[in-house]
C-alpha cells in the first residue's frame, strides 16, 4: 500500500492524501515521497492547485520516534537522512509555486503540524483534535527552517506556540492563525478543500507564484542560510542525556495511551 495517496479532481486539483498506518507518522519514505509528489506537480501543467489531507481521522501525529530509533541501532547516519527529509518536505510544499491547501481532519503534531501549515490555505475539523508543537516538552531540536515556516505562518503567536509547547484545539487554532476556518465534519472540510484550491488554481499561475515567492522570501532565505554552528548546537541539544531520558519518557507514555 502506498504512504501517500495521489488522486485528480476536476478543476486541475491534485490531492495528497497521508496514508501511513498508524497515525500517519512521518518516516523517511512518507517524507521523500511528500516532496516528490509536490515537485512533480509543479512541472505538470494541468496541475492548477494541492489538497494535503490524512487518511483516516488524523493528519499526523508527527515523526515516526520508534522507526527513527531502530534506525539508529544500526546506522549512526539515520537521524541525518530523517532530518535532511524532513527539512525538504517542509521546503518544497512551502515553497510550492501552486496554490496549496490543508484539509486538516483531525490531530496534526509536531512535524505534523507543521505540514500543515506549510500549506497557502488551512481548513480545519470540528472535533477534538489537537494541534501544535510539542517538541519542547521532550527536548527535540528545532531546525531554522520549521522555525521559520511558523514564523511565516503564525507571526508573534509563535512565541507562545513554540515555547509553550502545548497543544491547542481548533478554536485556538484559529484564533492564534494556524487555520482559516473550522469545517463541521469530514466530508465538509474535504469539500471546502477542494473548493476553495479550485478557486485559487483557477486564477493566473504566474501571478500567484510571484506574489507567493516574495511574501515568503525573508523566510526562506534565512531557513537555507542555515549556518552550521547553528545545526551542530541543534543536533548537540539533541543528544544530551537529558533529552534522550525525556524522549524515552514520552514514547513510554505515548505507547500507554495508544495500548502499545
Amino acid at each position: 500500500m502506498p504512504v501517500l495517496e495521489i488522486r485528480d479532481e476536476e478543476g486541475g486539483v491534485r490531492v495528497l492524501t497521508l496514508a501511513r498506518p498508524r497515525a500517519n507518522v512521518f518516516d523517511v519514505e512518507l517524507m521523500t515521497a511528500l516532496s516528490n509528489a509536490v515537485r512533480a506537480a509543479n512541472e505538470e501543467g494541468s496541475v492548477r492547485a494541492l489538497v494535503v489531507t490524512g487518511s483516516g481521522s488524523m493528519f499526523s501525529a508527527g515523526l515516526d520516534f520508534k522507526a527513527l530509533m531502530a534506525a539508529m541501532m544500526s546506522d549512526p547516519g539515520a537521524t541525518d537522512r530523517f532530518g535532511r527529509a524532513m527539512e525538504q518536505a517542509f521546503l518544497d510544499l512551502w515553497t510550492s509555486a501552486k496554490p496549496t491547501v490543508a484539509a486538516v481532519n483531525g490531530h496534526a503534531i509536531a512535524a505534523g503540524y507543521l505540514v500543515a501549515i506549510a500549506c497557502d490555505h488551512r481548513l480545519v475539523v470540528a472535533g477534538d483534535g489537537r494541534y501544535g508543537l510539542n517538541e519542547l516538552v521532550w527536548g527535540a531540536g528545532f531546525p531554522t527552517v520549521a522555525i521559520e515556516l511558523a514564523r511565516s505562518v503564525l507571526g508573534p503567536a509563535l512565541t507562545e506556540v513554540l515555547l509553550g509547547a502545548e497543544l491547542f484545539d481548533a478554536a485556538q487554532g484559529v484564533a492564534n492563525g494556524s487555520f482559516a476556518a473550522i469545517c463541521d465534519d469530514h466530508a465538509a472540510l474535504l469539500a471546502a478543500a477542494i473548493g476553495r484550491a479550485r478557486e485559487l488554481g483557477a486564477r493566473p499561475h504566474a501571478p500567484y507564484a510571484h506574489a507567493k515567492a516574495l511574501l515568503q522570501a525573508p523566510f526562506v532565505e534565512r531557513a537555507r542560510a542555515e549556518a552550521p554552528a547553528v545545526r551542530e548546537r541543534m543536533a548537540a541539544a539533541s543528544r544530551s542525556p537529558e533529552t534522550m531520558a525525556a524522549l524515552s519518557r514520552y514514547l513510554g507514555e505515548l505507547g500507554r495511551r495508544r495500548g502499545s
